[in-house]
């Protein structure tokens, strides 16, 4: 049985004196080398290790669980670009979310339970653009109601508002960033995600579900799968 290793960091040391011999030729060269010699490199290794740490735990669990052979992963091209790809986003973003819905994302391509290559690097891409709050709102669009039922909130407190205005509070964004929230829906809307969500009054419409045959494959491609499958 083969044992996945978290990996090391290496190569800072040589980066580091390229950017010290690049920045000291640069007007105010002394700050800038201290954030891309301390602050970004320590924030992306604690990045790093948080990525790897939870992803290693999951893929050890599945391999022993006979879920997943490493062998076969290591002869799948398709699996090495997702797995480089989702790595590279997973340790640079910031967004807790994001991170571990990158995790989940290799996960599935390792069980298998991804969608075909070339569907699987578009959904790649579209998650580089995309925010904690688009997935949060594709999931209240996959299902309204236990969205609604796992923040514990009822949906008879929506009776009288139209859907913007339930948007406005299930995701509230600061004074003068309310439109936001439109953006959020067009991202989503775009790429055939979701149905239009218009403005209505009714709160059946409120509480129904708006996901797009694409945008349930991708809601799978980023959700932690079952470890007890």
């Amino acid at each position: 049985m083969t044992e996945v290793k978290v990996p090391e960091a290496n190569g800072l040391d040589k980066v580091s004196l390229l950017l010290k011999f690049a920045f000291n030729s640069v007007p105010g060269g002394a700050i800038l080398y201290e954030l891309y010699t301390f602050m970004v490199p320590n924030s992306l290794e604690k990045r790093r290790d948080r990525f790897f740490s939870a992803l290693v735990e999951r893929m050890n669990r599945l391999e022993q669980e006979g879920k997943i052979l490493l062998d076969r992963l290591r002869d799948s091209e398709e699996f090495h670009e997702i797995l480089m790809e989702a790595t590279r986003q997973g340790i640079l973003t910031a967004d807790e979310e994001k991170r571990k819905a990158f995790v989940n994302i290799i996960l599935n391509s390792a069980l298998g339970n991804s969608p075909d290559h070339p569907t699987s690097m578009i959904f790649l891409g579209m998650m580089r653009e995309f925010t904690s709050l688009h997935i949060k709102m594709l999931v209240y669009c996959n299902d309204p109601k236990a969205y609604l039922n796992n923040i514990k909130i009822s949906q008879e407190m929506f009776r009288g508002l139209n859907t913007s205005q339930v948007f406005d509070y299930l995701f509230p964004q600061k004074d003068g960033y309310e439109s936001i929230l439109d953006k959020v829906h067009a991202d989503l809307y775009t790429p055939h995600l979701i149905y239009e969500i218009g403005v209505s009054s009714s709160i059946d419409d409120c509480i129904i579900g708006r996901i797009k045959p694409l945008g349930e494959n991708f809601l799978k491609f980023i959700t932690e799968p079952p470890l007890d499958i």
